[in-house]
C-alpha cells in the first residue's frame, strides 16, 4: 500500500505535462480534445463534400511529412488542371489567427498551389493584414465553391490568353 501511495506522490510533485495529476480534469480534456477534433473533421468532411458535388478532385492525404500536426485539416482539390490547397478551419469560437494563414500561405508556397483557407467563424485584423501581402485567399463555408470556381475560371482564362500570345508571337 505505501508503495502504491510513494508512486501516487511521485506523480503528483512531478512537473512532467505526460504525467496526470487530477484525473477528472484529465478525463475531461481528453473528451473535449476529441470532441472538438470530430468537429473539425465533420466540418472537412462537409467541404469536400461541397466540393466533390462540383467536380473536383479531392486528395486529403497529400501531405505526408515535414508538416505540423495539424495539417490533415488541408485538402488538395483539382479541377480541370488547377490546384488549390484548402485548409479547413472549424472553430467553436473566436477568430482564424494569424499564426493559421502563415502556415496555410507556407503550405501552398512549398506545392505551388493557391491557398484558400474556409471558416465557419470570421478572421482576426492581424490575420486579413497578413493575407493582403500573401496569396492567400479566405472564404466561409456558405461560399467556398463560388470563390474556388472563380479562381478556376480565372486561372484557365489565363491558361487561354498565353497560348493565344504564344500562337501569335
Amino acid at each position: 500500500m505505501s508503495l502504491t501511495n510513494n508512486k501516487q506522490n511521485e506523480i503528483n510533485n512531478s512537473d512532467s505535462p505526460l504525467e496526470f495529476k487530477n484525473t477528472q480534469t484529465d478525463k475531461f480534456n481528453v473528451y473535449y480534445k476529441i470532441k472538438t477534433r470530430n468537429l473539425q473533421l465533420n466540418f472537412k468532411n462537409q467541404i469536400i463534400k461541397i466540393l466533390s458535388h462540383d467536380a473536383y478532385d479531392i486528395n486529403e492525404n497529400f501531405i505526408t511529412k515535414f508538416i505540423r500536426n495539424d495539417r490533415d485539416k488541408d485538402i488538395l482539390s483539382t479541377k480541370q488542371d488547377i490546384d488549390s490547397l484548402i485548409t479547413c478551419k472549424y472553430m467553436k469560437k473566436g477568430l482564424v489567427n494569424f499564426a493559421d494563414i502563415e502556415r496555410t500561405a507556407n503550405t501552398s508556397k512549398n506545392y505551388d498551389v493557391q491557398g484558400f483557407i474556409v471558416t465557419n467563424t470570421g478572421y482576426s485584423k492581424k490575420a486579413k493584414d497578413y493575407v493582403s501581402k500573401n496569396d492567400i485567399l479566405l472564404t466561409h463555408s456558405h461560399n467556398i465553391l463560388y470563390k474556388l470556381n472563380f479562381y478556376v475560371d480565372r486561372k484557365i482564362g489565363e491558361k487561354k490568353l498565353d497560348i493565344l500570345y504564344d500562337i501569335l508571337e
